[in-house]
Parts: C-alpha cells; sequence; structure tokens
C-alpha cells in the first residue's frame, strides 16, 4: 500500500486534495491553519521515522500518519487562540 501511494501520487490530484483543506481553513479561521500546519507537520515527522528506521513507508505507516494527523488537529482546534 506504501509503494502504491509513492508511485501513485501525482501533481494533478494535489489540487482536488486542498479543496477539503483550504474549506477548514476559511470555516475555522486561524484555528484552521494551525490545524492544517499541525497535521503537516505531525504526518512529515511519522514519514521521516519511518524512512530512518524502516526505510520507507508502508500501509501501517500511513495509518499511523493519519491517526497522528488526526490527534494533532483535534489539539489545534483545541487551543484557545486570541481572536
Amino acid at each position: 500500500m506504501g509503494d502504491d501511494f509513492q508511485s501513485g501520487l501525482r501533481r494533478a490530484s494535489l489540487p482536488l486534495a486542498a479543496v477539503p483543506v483550504i474549506g477548514l481553513c476559511i470555516f475555522l479561521g486561524w484555528s484552521g491553519v494551525l490545524a492544517v500546519l499541525a497535521a503537516l507537520l505531525a504526518t512529515l515527522a511519522v514519514f521521516r521515522l519511518a524512512r530512518g528506521r524502516i526505510g520507507g513507508l508502508t500501509g501501517d505507516v500511513l495509518g499511523c500518519a493519519v491517526e497522528i494527523s488526526e490527534l494533532a488537529v483535534l489539539l489545534a482546534c483545541n487551543l484557545r487562540l486570541p481572536v
């Protein structure tokens, strides 16, 4: 699954994937921007750790990245930012 993910990722699919992210940012304001950045950083950290430890991505690593980024989004949305 990880190999399929890496080989099937195309730049043309990025704008379509960005639509829900932009919607989240608009709906949640600065909390949404912070949530997106937290998810991005968490996902990149999981991928970097996996590449260092096991040499690449697997389906389990992708599942872990989903759960960790979801947690990062929930924590970021829970922050009380001054408006």
